[in-house]
């Protein structure tokens, strides 16, 4: 294995108008001491062509033709077959900028660090920039080290909305170490993927940095995934994250516990909104009431939840038409 490799993975579903941007943002990079794993995830589009002729022209990139089985699983392919001691994910309809890779490793290898995670811009089809985790931010921040107990409380307390972003959820703006993975694999395809992976590497983690300025640029389109969710994807989104509640020890006083009821309790309120007179409502209902039961005194009574929120998370719940105004 080599040290300073950085093992980069790339799904690829249908994006024929987009890989070729990507690929060359990766082969432009300061650092040059890469493979490329490129996971051509059923395409139907001419992308895995694409993907073919890239690989020939560069013999640090290579690609993996495969049925589709969806993106988490697409990245659990790359994890099998990555060789370095670092491991980044890009999107494939995304891009960095030049120097996103040798920024990220020499953060990782200063010290004992698991992860390095940095900024990204939130860009349209036309270019516009949408967001920017890097603007606002005061210059003495754009590097933080972060303990344990630091980064969930950062996730906890993050404040950014869903326009702007969350930094702490997707694994696509962050450098791993080969060892903080270990055995971890993305357990779902689509639909909350991200976070369900990045809260178990959290709960390993013993250090990491985070880099508050823009090195991934993510492009929203009106096809991708995430901007075609369907009503069974915000059922799924919610059942998945549900299930990272056995990661956690109940009553205890560990700011990952917090961080992740009130997370979900945020969840719960807009997800019942949204859900409410579809299909997928009573199931929604079905996993939500016992979850409650045994957690809402647990949520009411954690002094690390502001009481305003408590309060506006509860009255919501019991009046999902009031949210469901608020949303629209």
């Amino acid at each position: 294995m080599n040290n300073s490799l950085i093992s980069i993975i790339v799904p690829v579903y249908n994006v024929k108008d987009y890989v070729g941007r990507c690929l060359e943002s990766i082969a432009a990079q300061t650092y040059s001491d890469i493979e490329v794993i490129i996971i051509d995830d059923g395409s139907t589009d001419g992308s895995g062509a694409i993907c073919d002729e890239f690989c020939q022209i560069d013999n640090r990139f290579c690609v993996i033709h495969q049925k589709n089985a969806g993106l988490g699983f697409a990245r659990n392919t790359g994890l099998d077959k990555a060789n370095g001691e670092y491991i980044l994910f890009v999107d494939s309809d995304d891009s960095i900028v030049p120097e996103t890779l040798e920024t990220a490793y020499r953060a990782i290898s200063s010290g004992t660090v698991d992860w390095v995670g940095f900024g990204f811009k939130r860009i349209d089809t036309h270019g516009n920039v949408l967001c920017s985790v890097e603007d606002g931010v005061p210059h003495h921040a754009l590097f933080e080290v972060l303990t344990p107990r630091y980064l969930a409380k950062r996730i906890m307390d993050n404040k950014m909305t869903i326009d702007r972003g969350d930094p702490f959820e997707p694994v696509w703006n962050k450098l791993y170490s080969r060892e903080i993975i270990g055995d971890l694999r993305f357990e779902f395809a689509k639909i909350a993927e991200d976070v369900c992976f990045n809260y178990r590497v959290y709960l390993r983690t013993r250090k990491a940095v985070f880099i508050n300025k823009d090195l991934y640029q993510y492009y929203y389109r009106k096809t991708s995934i995430s901007s075609s969710i369907t009503k069974e994807d915000v059922f799924l989104n919610f059942a998945h994250r549900i299930t990272l509640e056995q990661y956690t020890v109940p009553n205890s006083k560990d700011l990952f516990r917090v961080a992740y009821l009130r997370k979900i309790y945020r969840v719960m309120t807009t997800h019942r909104a949204g859900l409410l007179g579809t299909e997928y409502y009573s199931s929604f209902m079905e996993i939500c009431l016992p979850f409650r039961k045994r957690t809402v005194w647990e949520y009411v009574m954690s002094r690390s939840i502001p009481l305003l929120e408590k309060v506006f998370s509860l009255s919501l719940w019991l009046f999902p038409h009031i949210g469901r105004c608020l949303l629209n």
